[in-house]
């Protein structure tokens, strides 16, 4: 049985972490695909419908990986990631 704490961090980081990481994806993706050729309008929209697909499988994983821990390191991963992909495309 998980305490308390452990399961109140790893829904803050599901939803909040989880969220955040992925409008980092969703821009990081819509500034990719319009470097890459595709119109800009489409590129926002393809990026933010791949969103919502990623943001649930972000979900159904944080429940499911073993230690908190683990979650919490690879959201900051992604985000630092997603980050710095945004700041060398733009």
């Amino acid at each position: 049985m998980r305490s308390a704490s452990e399961r109140g961090l790893r829904v803050v980081g599901a939803v909040v972490g989880g969220y955040l990481l992925t409008v980092l994806t969703v821009i990081a993706a819509g500034a990719v695909l319009a470097r890459l050729g595709m119109a800009r309008s489409e590129a926002v929209a393809l990026s933010s419908m791949l969103g919502f697909v990623f943001y649930l499988a972000l979900l159904v994983w944080a429940f499911s990986v073993r230690p908190a821990a683990r979650l919490w390191i690879v959201l900051a991963a992604g985000v630092a990631l997603m980050a710095t992909v945004i700041h060398l495309v733009d």
